[in-house]
């Protein structure tokens, strides 16, 4: 299974410090694993490896996802997984969420379309 995050905005194009994040969005129903609570899980792509990182002036970020075998978090193999993806940069990009459905397919998408940043200065 495969999942793209296509409409990266030009935002994040230029900003060097973009980070973004994919968790589970509730894995276990109110278990205090949502994605905004401290105990939040970021979904493992194909290899057991958290899906996280830079943007990295990427116009597109793909990752594999086991949809058949990812149990984390109490999650039921092969059934769909909801996600929100989070993305934040210093220079142009805003904090961004996205939640998302990833599904039994090829083409599971997610969009991090940023407002410019207009606010933070990095003083370094």
């Amino acid at each position: 299974m495969l999942m793209s995050v296509p409409g990266v905005c030009p935002a994040w194009l230029f900003d060097p410090s973009a980070k973004f994040w994919v968790y589970f969005t509730d894995p276990s129903a109110g278990g205090g694993d949502e994605w905004d609570s401290s105990g939040a899980v970021l979904l493992d792509d194909a290899v057991g490896t958290d899906i996280t990182g830079s943007v990295a002036a990427n116009a597109s970020l793909q990752f594999t996802v086991a949809y058949d075998s990812n149990n984390q978090a109490g999650h039921t193999p092969g059934t769909d997984i909801n996600i929100t993806v989070i993305a934040s940069g210093l220079d142009t990009a805003q904090y961004v969420r996205a939640t998302g459905v990833i599904q039994r397919s090829v083409s599971n998408q997610v969009s991090l379309v940023a407002p410019l940043e207009r606010n933070y200065e990095n003083a370094a």
